[in-house]
């Protein structure tokens, strides 16, 4: 497991910051989640295909995956939700995700079967009739009753880059539908992602996240601006008070480059380090463009002494017509 792997586990295993990420994506629901009622899943899941035997199986490991025991308008509501963490575009998502998903509800087949298997051998040995047990037939076929049902299964990614997620969102964005095939589209049940991209996210939208989670999500979407990441920085006061787990995120998937130190008292006052640092940032950016300029008029007056047109230079520069002429002036 990478260091950027290991860090964004850690850091999702703060009820806080797991929950905050459900409210946020399922805002418009009408569900809060509250981080007390989560309880953790095992993210070892492995699937028994049916219809083969047991040797032959497949194993995935989720990023995170919790249980969720809610109670909406009095109604009791239970989710298994998941978080699959991105620094990068995967472009086979959508399937990845869907193979996630199926074998946790398999597991949950899995587990009803275990239930009544284990429920009727304890009732063989006390002598008495299972509580429940699976009729012969479709039942002890199935491994579940009819009455039974699965728990919702929620993925959602959450992709650390201030640019677009660029991949397939669903499953059919993967699929080959040329040459008559698309046809048989409505008859290819397709799969989509939940995903939190900071790129899309609205200014206004941050306010929903209440942990540092805004911050992290913030900063990454700005980060292709020094100017409107200085503003956020300036603006947002829960920059000046940011943990060192916050910190971490932040140097690892968002190249802060934010000096501290473990010993640290917490919370860290980050305002003037980010500030500083986006200040050393954009003067190494001016530093590089001016050498780059520097660059590029070396050349220009080698083209010149060589007889290249304007327009020749102007190609292979990058420089302006006025610039090239202020040099051939000052070579004369």
């Amino acid at each position: 497991m990478s260091n950027e792997d290991t860090i964004l586990k850690e850091y999702f295993q703060d009820p806080r910051i797991f929950a905050d990420a459900f409210n946020f994506f399922l805002a418009g629901t009408g569900l809060q989640v509250d981080p007390g009622m989560l309880r953790p899943l095992d993210t070892d899941q492995v699937l028994l295909p049916f219809g083969i035997d047991t040797e032959t199986r497949l194993e995935r490991f989720r990023d995170l995956l919790r249980a969720l025991v809610s109670m909406t308008d009095g109604e009791r509501t239970y989710l298994i939700l998941g978080i699959e963490n991105q620094a990068k575009v995967h472009l086979a998502m959508p399937v990845r995700n869907m193979l996630y998903d199926a074998m946790q509800y398999s597991s949950q087949v899995q587990a009803a079967d275990r239930a009544y298997e284990a429920e009727r051998q304890t009732a063989k040995q006390e002598k008495r009739d299972p509580a429940a047990k699976l009729q012969p037939g479709t039942e002890f076929l199935s491994g579940m009753k009819k009455g039974d049902r699965l728990i919702p299964v929620i993925s959602l990614v959450i992709y650390y880059s201030p640019d677009p997620w660029d991949g397939p969102r669903t499953l059919h964005e993967m699929l080959n539908w040329e040459d008559g095939r698309d046809r048989f589209r409505s008859f290819v049940p397709d799969y989509a992602l939940n995903l939190i991209e900071p790129a899309g996210i609205l200014p206004e939208e941050f306010s929903k996240l209440t942990t540092p989670l805004k911050q992290v999500l913030e900063y990454i979407k700005y980060s292709n601006s020094y100017e409107d990441l200085l503003h956020i920085v300036d603006q947002d006061e829960e920059f000046r008070k940011l943990n060192r787990q916050t910190v971490r995120l932040l140097n690892q998937v968002a190249g802060a480059h934010i000096s501290y130190t473990e010993q640290e008292v917490e919370p860290m006052d980050m305002n003037k380090a980010l500030k500083d640092m986006i200040a050393i940032a954009v003067k190494e950016k001016d530093s590089e463009i001016r050498d780059l300029q520097e660059q590029n008029l070396q050349r220009a007056r080698k083209m010149i002494c060589d007889g290249l047109t304007v327009p020749q230079i102007i190609d292979y520069t990058g420089l302006t017509e006025q610039e090239i002429q202020r040099l051939m002036a000052s070579e004369n």
